[in-house]
């Protein structure tokens, strides 16, 4: 998924399991080079930071449904 720092979903994908997630990683930010952003890291950790023209981005490969509006996170506190 690609958000902005506000978590607005910007682009969603399904990630073909006989890809995974790394290459599928590495795809999304291949395409998003292509449209002029530029990574701040590898994507090693499932996630890169992007930024074009002083906005930033995040894409992520996580299993969050962005149409589930219920909390999608965890917190060891609960």
């Amino acid at each position: 998924m690609a958000f902005d720092l506000q978590w607005n979903v910007i682009d969603c994908r399904r990630v073909d399991p006989q890809q995974g997630a790394a290459l599928a990683l590495a795809s999304f930010i291949r395409e998003f080079e292509a449209d002029g952003w530029t990574p701040e890291g590898d994507g090693a950790y499932g996630f890169v930071f992007m930024q074009r023209r002083r906005v930033r981005i995040l894409l992520e490969v996580t299993p969050r449904d962005p149409r589930n509006t219920a909390a999608q996170s965890f917190s060891p506190y609960r």
